[in-house]
């Protein structure tokens, strides 16, 4: 008789993981896409919609769209399409299901690394179930994340097996899966220094800091460096080309230092009461950075200082206190990316270290007092319990962008960027009344924001207040000069309000971000479109100018981007017979009226230039046809009298 071979504890603990996981984010499948990022990631993203195509492989790895180049996360979002169509339910699912894999990845990773299984497992369902990483599972934008830090974990994973069973084939997959891990997100830079870290503590290869006992460990570390430096180059790169990197003059290295030094008091504040968790944390004023930055660093230097005195007795102390600030180095905000002081997604991987020091902490005060396992473990059940509600209840927070940034106003409730986001989804929701005071306020609070001030100039053009849209699209431009929408909406407002020659400039300012514009779109036949609206406007306004010839200048180019338009055509003809080219004006106009057979003001000016030529046959075909098509046309009979009688 065939025994059955025990299921291994590890397997339960894993189906754990899992369910509690899903206990959290299974509701995510009824949830929308956010007009937060979500947009430009997959709802409106015409090349993520298609699917995986060999075309968009090919903009996956060479794109820095949103500011980034991460193509597997593109390619992750194309294959959720083609898998499972556009919709937002499943994407939020896949979310779901990397995170229960990473918890999962994380336990492994720990056991094998430790040889501690229980404390690995409470571990890794601390970071499943901890509020703060409902940002990186329930926003499919970060889907980034979750990948990111899967291919990191694999990546230890493999590296501890290079380091029991040395060989190439065990570090070129563990540097496989780096670059993978890079590829995703590039917040795992600094990995090579926690593998380091590893090195140290628990594997204990390196006994001493001595050059000679880390020689050896840096060299085999030079494939993970380079990569991490290549990954450095390349996101710079994309962050400076989509404005993602604050210019240095926006945040001075004072002010970036005092924040980077509280938001690693804030992030450890997040973690011990994840109660007050906001998708956009702004920056605080220079006062209140200043009066922080102190304790922060009391608080930060004292850590390190009592880590360190403890690395010989305790060295889980320093190893999980070193990748906690090691990891966040990236996204502290020495170099600042994005207009965020802090943000609840960066401490997915980095939050690991101190939830290890009090695990094992933790574990050695219990053993130190003898207390009994059943209250060890109906304290850790508690714990979980508790954080499983506070995520369940964050989680239904990102149900859609309303509720989000409600929620968002009420931590943030002066920031400028939670304002512009709430306003927005009001206005996505054709409720520009109640999106208008939004923006006033955002604009109030921050009046050299270009962000505020161009939604609130949309706003009111949207309204139909023409004269305060004007008004703040001219604030727009004296913040940003070159913004297209600001030189556009200035251009068809200006000659609203007949001050035409400040009109043409706008557009013609206008005309020339084109190449910035495509450069930035996904979708250029709509920008082309969006240009050869401006050049038309142009056109008829040059030509109220009495400016003719500049307007055939522009209706030629306007035919270069759209042959064979049937009203650039006829715009041209008009123009060239304004400006005293009556003859070059026939092939135009009969052009247009081949294309329009049945619009009588075409065949009318065509008379009228036929006429003009002395070809009286062509002429008088052209006026009866006008006058077939439209028998009250004001000026065809009069024109038809004039021509000479057949003879």
């Amino acid at each position: 008789m065939r025994l059955r071979r025990p299921v291994p504890p590890a397997f339960w603990i894993g189906l754990l993981l899992v369910a509690m996981v899903g206990i959290i984010y299974a509701r995510t499948a009824g949830f929308q896409f956010l007009s937060y990022d979500d947009t430009e990631y997959v709802a409106k993203n015409p090349v993520v919609r298609a699917g995986l195509t060999w075309a968009g492989v090919a903009w996956a790895f060479t794109t820095f769209w949103a500011a980034n180049w991460h193509p597997l996360t593109w390619l992750s979002l194309m294959m959720d399409v083609s898998l499972f169509g556009p919709g937002p339910g499943p994407a939020h699912l896949v979310n779901a299901t990397l995170h229960a894999a990473n918890a999962v990845l994380l336990f492994l990773l720990l056991r094998s690394a430790t040889g501690s299984f229980w404390r690995s497992a409470l571990v890794a369902a601390l970071f499943a179930v901890h509020p703060l990483r409902v940002e990186s599972v329930a926003w499919v934008a970060e889907r980034k994340d979750l990948l990111s830090a899967g291919f990191a974990l694999l990546t230890l994973l493999a590296y501890l097996r290079y380091t029991r069973r040395p060989g190439r084939a065990a570090l070129a997959l563990a540097a496989l899966c780096y670059a993978l891990a890079l590829m995703a997100k590039p917040m795992p830079v600094s990995l090579p220094i926690l593998m380091l870290l590893l090195d140290r503590w628990p594997l204990g290869r390196a006994p001493s800091l001595a050059w000679r006992d880390l020689r050896p460990l840096l060299a085999e570390k030079v494939p993970f460096l380079l990569l991490a430096g290549a990954s450095c180059v390349v996101t710079v790169i994309a962050q400076r080309r989509g404005g993602a990197v604050a210019a240095l003059a926006a945040l001075t290295f004072l002010e970036r230092l005092c924040n980077a030094l509280w938001a690693y008091a804030r992030y450890l504040g997040l973690a011990c009461w994840p109660l007050q968790l906001s998708p956009f944390y702004d920056f605080a004023t220079r006062a209140t950075l200043l009066r922080a930055a102190v304790p922060s660093a009391i608080l930060l230097a004292g850590a390190t200082w009592f880590a360190h005195a403890q690395r010989h007795r305790r060295p889980y102390l320093l190893f999980g206190w070193l990748w906690f600030l090691v990891s966040l180095v990236p996204v502290i905000g020495i170099v600042q990316v994005g207009g965020q002081a802090l943000a609840d997604r960066y401490t997915y991987l980095p939050m690991l270290g101190p939830t290890l020091v009090l695990v094992w902490g933790g574990a050695e005060l219990a053993v130190r007092f003898a207390v009994p396992v059943r209250l060890r473990a109906l304290a850790a059940g508690l714990v979980l319990g508790v954080l499983m509600v506070l995520s369940w209840v964050q989680t239904g927070f990102w149900r859609n962008t309303e509720i989000l940034f409600r929620h968002a106003l009420r931590v943030e409730p002066r920031s400028p960027v939670v304002l512009i986001n709430l306003g927005l989804s009001f206005i996505n929701q054709d409720r520009a009344m109640e999106a208008l005071p939004l923006f006033q306020e955002a604009v109030r609070l921050k009046p050299t924001f270009p962000l505020a001030r161009g939604v609130l100039a949309e706003t009111y053009y949207c309204l139909g207040d023409y004269p305060k849209a004007l008004h703040n699209y001219g604030l727009l431009l004296v913040l940003r000069p070159a913004d297209p929408s600001g030189l556009l909406r200035c251009g068809e407002l200006l000659a609203r309000a007949g001050r035409l020659e400040e009109s043409v400039t706008c557009f013609r300012a206008y005309l020339r971000t084109e190449p910035q514009r495509f450069r930035e779109t996904l979708n250029p036949a709509a920008e082309r479109a969006a240009s050869q609206r401006a050049r038309m406007t142009l056109a008829l306004t040059l030509r109220k100018l009495g400016w003719h010839k500049e307007t055939c200048t522009v209706l030629a180019e306007s035919l270069k981007e759209d042959p064979g338009n049937p009203m650039i055509l006829f715009n041209e003809g008009l123009a060239l017979v304004a400006a005293g080219r009556a003859p070059e004006a026939l092939d135009p106009l009969r052009q247009c009226a081949r294309v329009m057979p049945n619009a009588p003001e075409v065949h009318f000016q065509l008379g009228l230039v036929l006429a003009q030529a002395g070809d009286a046959a062509g002429a008088r075909e052209a006026f009866t046809r006008t006058l077939t098509l439209n028998p009250a046309h004001p000026g065809a009979a009069a024109e038809l009298e004039k021509l000479p009688v057949r003879p």
